[in-house]
């Protein structure tokens, strides 16, 4: 038996719910199997069954783990914009280069994200992890907007929050270098901005 084998044999459920990340952003919740995610761990069927009574189970796992890291990254890239909070365009030229980076970095995250909350929409059980991930978004977007001054506060946080969302979903899909996604995420943040009033160059 490797090293890694005995580790995810023995170990905690970490690597479980990373492989059924992984699986997600790959083929989707059918490819979540108690067997794939032991083979994808390096673990036996049994240790997935241990600490995951069921597949379900092992979804609310992950979503949950998922959350947690997405909201770490966002609160992290709020703490990292607020050197930009009075000034409109160096937000959304960080902004956009904070997002385009972590889209080239951790796409199968990212997939994994859309496919959770995808999935919660059919599985309640899923609901309140998917419902923190968007609470997070709008949360940052409030903050910045809020710090720019930005009249009519809650309205503008829906709209740029359901921008991003789309965004994000679209540069998923084109899979696209970097700079190519850094300047179409800038030129949407930038035209979003301008219609709450704000001066842009």
């Amino acid at each position: 038996m490797t090293a890694d084998r005995r580790r995810g044999r023995l170990g905690g459920p970490g690597p479980l719910l990373e492989a059924t990340l992984a699986l997600l952003a790959e083929g989707g919740p059918a490819a979540v199997t108690v067997r794939a995610v032991a083979r994808r761990a390096g673990a036996s069927p049994g240790t997935v069954s241990h600490h995951f009574p069921s597949v379900e189970a092992l979804l609310v796992a992950a979503i949950e783990h998922g959350t947690d890291r997405t909201v770490a990254l966002l609160e992290r890239l709020a703490l990292d914009l607020q050197d930009t909070a009075e000034d409109p365009a160096a937000w959304a030229d960080a902004f956009a280069a904070a997002i385009a980076h972590s889209l080239a970095g951790q796409r199968a995250h990212h997939l994994a994200e859309f496919e959770l909350k995808l999935l919660a929409a059919r599985r309640p059980a899923l609901a309140p992890a998917a419902d923190r991930i968007e609470r997070a978004y709008a949360r940052i977007v409030r903050m910045s907007l809020r710090a720019l001054g930005v009249p009519d506060l809650e309205t503008a946080t829906v709209r740029l929050t359901a921008m991003l969302t789309g965004l994000l979903l679209t540069e998923l899909r084109r899979n696209d270098l970097p700079p190519a996604v850094e300047t179409r995420l800038r030129t949407a943040l930038h035209a979003e901005l301008a219609t709450h009033g704000l001066s842009l160059p």
